[in-house]
């Protein structure tokens, strides 16, 4: 795994091309023998078709796809022997050799050129150096576990990293927690450009089918971190990265299929570098689902396209990614009786049902993405990023609803056939928004005082607006003279963002470095244009948000990190008011941002196979909204607001990897979050007091352990992971009224614990194969997920008179085929 220290470092070296030889049971051999041994890249991983060559020697020997290569030798030899080793996407290098090893473990780097030239680092980070607790994602991980499933799925495997999804079976819809934080207070961004809903804060991964198929690498910050723009970071912060082009030209075809009526298809292709300064990446996807759930399928596409330039000074690029998805909709979860197959006494097929049972119950999106990258050199010390973005969002979904009150509807009661008036029908609603999104994130990063400091600052500023609307399509008594379409809300919301940040690092000493940096947020909603109730009104919510901390370097390969920071997020626009929602009044609520105050303390240790990394948290959070427990009408956590929260706990992570391709994480959590001081509040205006107990939805126990091991064309993967149990709502399974839970009647509200096994095998099927189609190698994927067939849920909520429950997947087995020429 290339840790993105060492990443940063490829751009502060004067050299492009470290070539280092490890020998290895040294021992002479005669002239006229062969030297075997392997090209690898900085992380182990092998490096097929290399070239190993020996100046005035005999035939260069071309690596197999592990790596491996064996180069005869002359009969006559001369001291020192000049070797040398070449790859695509790899600076060639000599290096000269005293004596014969037995077997030579050759490390490649990367050209620099295509290793993110292209860098957005002001919301990175860098194990060692900066103090923050975070994981790196490489390539070769994200290439081994991906599946086809969505972004959170495959994320897992992060200390404190929660992830569910609707459908069951991991694309559609999908969700995470971290820390016992939901998503909406986390910062997710793609390419440094934010992801989450201006006026929401949801991020909506099903607009992202086969999307990690592009992605270069993934950094996941727990806690407040480095995030100096872009949504909420109370939780943490995830950044994506999309992958450079290949140095070198490559088609690549791939398509797969198995349980649940999954296929996916794709085409990719990279031009490899054109004159010496032009590359690009293009590809195309196509995701199609039944999913586990009964009606919850998906049939989506995906396209995206880079463009890069490279001067001597600058690079720019140009990102352009979008498709549209239909999914039909499976928020909704399951009573105990479904889960027990008391309904057909088919267990297995109860557990499947979906309540959205209206075949008109599906989303349609569509949103596409611009973007334009540029990273100017203007000295040796001085470097400027300007990044602009453009996404826009065009989509809709009809529900249907029974028994609706018609004045919620704005439809009048009327006559029915016998005289009587009718208040209430069974209707049919669409809810529709066309929006968009435009900003431009600016950065300039100075390294002063003998390169001890890098001074960060810079500008990041969006713009939102969005047109929402709902209409009654049909009802079963629909007033008569009233035209079609009747509309029941339609408004404009628009958002205005800027973040003015600074952040800097200065080493002290050797072994000491200094991090601060703060944050000013200006958030301004503006609703206006309301057809039907004519409100309009401006908020908005202004904070600081600074950050300190220490990074101490005991020894070359321990660091020890500290900080204590501030996050901040600022009210949802639904929490502030609702036009969508007839019951919540005229009036916006007066609400103030969430305050957190986070404090972090790690420890890490590097060596040359592996690493370790532990640390501790406490996070304080005030003035939090928090989910009460149940769903609101678009499958979204109802909030209230009022709580004081701590959330505390401890994150282990392990890396091992004592041979190429033979390697082994651990990773565990345990998070422990509670009310410090929350009164809900029901519909009645009855209250309910929360505090002391654990906040629902996110387990307090996680863990992970994955295996890799690689014997020849074949590659395996084992993955395990376990969730403790986790309440469905905030009463912690009624804690504070015993006597409920002693009837016989009464079922608990928590979601089990559990562990899934998962297998993973890549099966290279050799050149020989390869070239009878002119292909350079085939590839052949195979997964099977739940091996042990468990039958378990993910998540679950209180809404109505007993708990429901999201169910997952059980076995599933999935098989693929990739061929590239």
């Amino acid at each position: 795994m290339i840790l993105f220290a060492e990443f940063v470092r490829f751009f502060r070296q004067a050299s492009l091309l470290v070539l280092t030889a490890i020998l290895m049971w040294p021992a002479l051999l005669n002239a006229g023998e062969i030297i075997s041994g392997e090209v690898l890249d900085p992380s182990g991983t092998p490096i097929a078709r290399a070239t190993v060559s020996l100046e005035g020697g005999s035939p260069p020997s071309v690596t197999a796809a592990d790596g491996a290569f064996e180069l005869a030798l002359p009969e006559t030899l001369s001291f020192p022997l000049r070797l040398s080793a070449q790859a695509p996407g790899y600076e060639p290098g000599t290096l000269e050799l005293e004596g014969i090893p037995s077997f030579l473990e050759i490390r490649l780097k990367p050209t620099p050129l295509f290793s993110g030239e292209v860098k957005v680092t002001t919301n990175r980070a860098q194990i060692g150096e900066t103090p923050v607790t975070l994981s790196n994602i490489s390539r070769e991980e994200i290439a081994r576990n991906d599946w086809g499933q969505d972004v959170p799925l495959l994320l897992q495997h992060v200390p404190g990293f929660y992830a569910f999804n609707d459908n069951g079976n991991g694309m559609g819809y999908s969700y995470f927690f971290l820390r016992g934080f939901d998503m909406r207070r986390t910062s997710v961004s793609l390419n440094g450009v934010p992801l989450n809903d201006a006026h929401s804060h949801g991020v909506y991964f099903v607009d992202l089918a086969s999307f990690l198929s592009t992605t270069g690498d993934i950094q996941v910050q727990r806690g407040v971190g480095t995030n100096l723009y872009g949504g909420s970071a109370i939780g943490g912060a995830v950044d994506m990265r999309t992958r450079t082009p290949l140095s070198e030209p490559r088609l690549r075809i791939s398509a797969g299929g198995g349980s649940w009526g999954t296929r996916t298809s794709q085409i990719e292709y990279d031009s490899g570098l054109i004159n010496e300064e032009w590359a690009a990446t293009f590809r195309y996807s196509r995701s199609k689902s039944d999913g586990y759930r009964d009606q919850s399928w998906l049939d989506a596409w995906n396209y995206y396209a880079t463009i890069e330039h490279y001067g001597k000074r600058n690079t720019t690029r140009l990102v352009l990614f979008g498709g549209p998805e239909d999914t039909h909709l499976a928020y909704e979860g399951i009573t105990q009786a479904y889960l027990n197959g008391e309904i057909t006494g088919d267990k297995r097929k109860d557990r499947r049902h979906n309540p959205l049972t209206y075949p008109g119950e599906v989303d349609h999106f569509f949103q596409p993405h611009f973007q334009l990258i540029n990273d100017t050199q203007l000295s040796p010390d001085l470097r400027l990023n300007n990044t602009f973005y453009f996404f826009e969002g065009d989509g809709y979904f009809e529900q249907y609803k029974s028994d609706r009150w018609l004045p919620a509807y704005d439809l009048e009661p009327h006559p029915g056939p016998d005289g009587e008036i009718i208040y209430t029908s069974d209707l049919v609603r669409r809810r529709e928004v066309k929006e968009w999104d435009a900003g431009w994130i600016g950065s300039v990063e100075w390294r002063h005082g003998n390169n001890r400091g890098q001074l960060q600052a810079g500008l990041a500023v969006r713009f939102h607006s969005g047109r929402h609307e709902g209409t009654t399509i049909w009802a079963e008594s629909y007033p008569p003279d009233t035209p079609p379409n009747h509309p029941y809300y339609d408004y404009q919301l628009d958002k205005q963002t800027y973040q003015p940040f600074v952040q800097e690092q200065w080493a002290v000493s050797d072994r000491w470095r200094l991090f601060g940096g703060m944050t000013w947020t200006s958030h301004r909603y503006h609703m206006h244009d309301d057809q039907l109730k004519g409100i309009e009104f401006v908020e908005n919510f202004d904070y600081l948000l600074p950050r300190l901390g220490v990074t101490f370097s005991p020894a070359q390969d321990w660091s020890v990190y500290a900080n204590v920071s501030r996050g901040g997020r600022e009210p949802a626009f639904r929490d502030i008011y609702d036009p969508q929602d007839f019951w919540f009044g005229d009036q916006p609520h007066e609400l103030e941002p969430e305050e957190l105050t986070d404090f972090e303390l790690g420890v890490q240790h590097q060596w040359g196979s592996g690493y370790a990394r532990f640390n501790v948290y406490l996070l304080d959070f005030d003035n939090a909204i928090v989910w009460a427990g149940g769903l609101d009408s678009d499958g979204l956590p109802i909030t209230a607001n009022g709580a004081k929260t701590t959330h505390k706990g401890a994150e282990l992570e392990l890396g091992w990897t004592p041979r190429p391709r033979f390697g082994a994480r651990l990773t565990g959590s345990f998070t422990r979050a509670t009310f410090d001081d929350f009164e809900e509040f029901g519909w009645d205006g009855t209250a309910q007091d929360h505090s002391g107990n654990r906040i629902a939805g996110t387990p307090d126990w996680l863990a992970s352990l994955e295996l890799t091991g690689g014997w020849g064309p074949v590659d395996l993967l084992v993955s395990v992971r376990y969730a403790g149990r986790f309440y469905l709502d905030n009463t912690e399974d009624l804690r504070k009224y015993p006597e409920l839970k002693d009837r016989p009647d009464y079922i608990h509200r928590v979601n089990e614990a559990f562990t899934t096994v998962d297998l993973g095998a890549k099966i290279n099927a050799g050149q020989s194969l390869a070239s009878l189609i002119g292909a350079k190698a085939i590839v052949v994927d195979l997964r099977i997920n739940n091996v042990f067939d468990s039958l378990y849920t993910t998540f679950g909520y209180v809404w109505g008179p007993e708990p429901t429950w999201i169910p997952a997947a059980t076995r599933s087995v999935y098989g693929g085929l990739t061929v590239d020429w």
